[in-house]
């Protein structure tokens, strides 16, 4: 019976230990696929990325930390370039980062380019994590735009 518990626990913590999302596989036009998950503990921020088939995903909050998204938009070329590009010249392929601090926020981030694929668990001041974050959360806040939209514009307001 101990034998049993052992065999199940060494499965649960073999199974359960991978935290690195995995990179989606369809890069379509964007050249790149990839998933950022990123962790904030000590502010309790929780994001989730993908780019996928030229779609970005996102979700925040407990679906950040779920690794799970609600909202999709579709990039064009030049945001795709532009993620493609922060990814490709990061140097995470030809050089690893180090572990991150515990303090730190966390970042994993699983990718495919045309010439290879990757993982890292790092921190948000990587090399190029940072940038790709900031990218990615300029995407995100799209979301946002037609509630925004519907706000009253500031100054005077007219009297009904």
């Amino acid at each position: 019976m101990m034998r049993l518990f052992a065999a199940c626990g060494m499965m649960l913590a073999i199974g359960g230990c991978r935290a690195l999302p995995d990179a989606p596989t369809d890069m379509g036009p964007c050249g790149v696929a990839l998933a950022v998950w990123v962790r904030d503990v000590a502010h309790a921020r929780y994001m989730y990325y993908t780019v996928e088939d030229g779609e970005l995903a996102v979700g925040g909050g407990v679906d950040g930390l779920n690794r799970s998204t609600r909202w999709r938009m579709a990039l064009d070329q030049d945001q795709c370039a532009r993620i493609a590009g922060i990814v490709r010249d990061s140097g995470w392929s030809a050089k690893p980062p180090a572990a991150p601090d515990t303090s730190a926020v966390r970042v994993d981030i699983s990718y495919r380019l045309a010439d290879g694929r990757g993982e890292i668990a790092t921190s948000d001041a990587e090399q190029g994590v940072g940038q790709l974050i900031a990218a990615l959360d300029e995407l995100a806040a799209k979301r946002f735009e037609p509630a925004l939209d519907r706000l009253p514009e500031a100054g005077p307001q007219k009297r009904r």
